[in-house]
């Protein structure tokens, strides 16, 4: 099933089950195959602050 059709069958029914199946399928999806690749770099020695 595609995302969309995921999406509509969750917001139709509005049960969990739907909205789970939805969320594996975008995290497990094509989109995120290339996740890695958008990680931002990090210099060890270097602490980040917020």
């Amino acid at each position: 099933m595609k995302k969309e059709e995921l999406w509509q069958t969750f917001y139709r029914t509005g049960r969990v089950e739907d909205y789970l199946r939805y969320r594996f399928e975008a995290r497990n999806g094509k989109e995120d195959a290339h996740a890695p690749d958008n990680r931002r770099d990090r210099d060890p020695g270097k602490q980040q602050y917020r």
